[in-house]
């Protein structure tokens, strides 16, 4: 429920970045920023493509995110979430020789098909039009942002520029690309202000498509004065 957003209190800890008021998630964090994804991803095409009913969807989300996202991206990626709880963004590394990927899991998958009941179909569906997408890239190391969000009670309040600030400017100093799927369209050209571009496929879901981007590291050319 929204309330039990707006009454979460953030704990104390050491923030990623002064300026933005972004920290790195804890695992006592898990269940209010899987409720947050679920408000925020609830509307969307896909959401409606994998579970048609809005009530069954309300109840289904929050657990989905917490083990499809979350839970995954603190074990084994970056979990960045705003100060005051309501935004998120989980990336996690792809291409390196130790990668994990949660669709590959059988654990995952296992508690998926409990969870999901008669629309497990559609998750696998799902699941599969994203690898398929992102299986050209899957051989470079890069960075994955598997989900960024803020809760709708907050969105359009610049949370994707301070999520985005904590995490590009790292992978520009590393070299690192990075790669995410938009997922409608009106987000392709937010997603190139910061430096992502449509890849070559594009995910055709029953009701609408997403987008696969991709983003090269951003290098500093620093020039020599030799008057």
């Amino acid at each position: 429920m929204i309330t039990t957003v707006h009454e979460y209190r953030p704990s104390q800890r050491r923030p990623v970045n002064q300026d933005v008021g972004v920290t790195t998630a804890e695992p006592e964090d898990v269940d209010q920023l899987a409720r947050v994804l679920a408000d925020a991803f609830h509307p969307l095409t896909f959401s409606r493509f994998l579970i048609p009913d809005e009530d069954d969807r309300r109840k289904i989300y929050p657990e989905y995110f917490k083990q499809v996202y979350v839970q995954p991206g603190i074990a084994r990626g970056v979990v960045h979430r705003t100060a005051d709880g309501l935004g998120c963004a989980v990336w996690l590394p792809m291409g390196d020789a130790d990668e994990y990927r949660p669709e590959t899991d059988p654990d995952v998958d296992t508690a998926l098909r409990l969870l999901a009941g008669e629309y497990y179909p559609n998750f696998v569906e799902f699941d599969w039009l994203l690898n398929e997408a992102h299986a050209a890239y899957l051989s470079t190391p890069h960075d994955f942002l598997d989900v960024v969000a803020a809760h709708p009670a907050v969105q359009r309040h610049g949370n994707l520029y301070q999520l985005m600030r904590a995490r590009l400017p790292q992978l520009d100093m590393l070299g690192r690309p990075s790669y995410l799927e938009a997922a409608e369209p009106h987000l392709v050209p937010v997603y190139e202000k910061f430096g992502y571009r449509r890849t070559a496929a594009v995910i055709e879901l029953p009701n609408g498509r997403m987008y696969p981007m991709w983003r090269e590291p951003m290098v500093r050319v620093r020039t020599t004065d030799v008057s």
